[in-house]
């Protein structure tokens, strides 16, 4: 009875610390794109849902701001662990493509500059609007 009663609370505490059975953080932006954080809010990325209802990363993590329209995704985010470098992600729409191939199709990390340069050559609109997903705390 010790010994189940210990599986338990070991399962229960494995499950907790890995965010339960769900993701920390989920949100639809078009199609089979998702804004995905398995762990934390902060590590936050743009996904892609494929027929089996699994999840293929496109972005790195830390995505703090997206925004879309029916043919693109744009994204912003820190670079690893620096709050003061944005890498930007820009994101064809194409829902009915290979999970495995939608993570080569995409423009980035990018710097400012060059996602500028890409943003016309592909005449993305510039009325797509960002949502702030989260703000990067201080450690003072």
């Amino acid at each position: 009875m010790r010994k189940v009663i210990l599986l338990i609370i070991t399962v229960g505490l494995f499950l907790q610390g890995c965010g339960g059975l769900g993701f920390a953080y989920k949100k639809h932006l078009v199609g089979n794109y998702y804004l995905i954080a398995v762990d934390v809010k902060e590590n936050i990325c743009v996904s892609y849902s494929d027929d089996n209802n699994s999840y293929w990363n496109i972005t790195g993590e830390r995505v703090y701001e997206a925004g879309c329209n029916n043919d693109f995704i744009i994204a912003k985010a820190y670079q690893s662990c620096d709050k003061d470098v944005t890498e930007y992600y820009l994101i064809s729409i194409n829902d009915g493509q290979d999970s495995l191939k939608v993570q080569y199709e995409k423009f980035g990390p990018l710097t400012k500059e060059d996602f500028e340069r890409k943003k016309i050559e592909l005449k993305v609109s510039d009325t797509i609007h960002f949502e702030k997903l989260w703000t990067w705390e201080s450690e003072e």
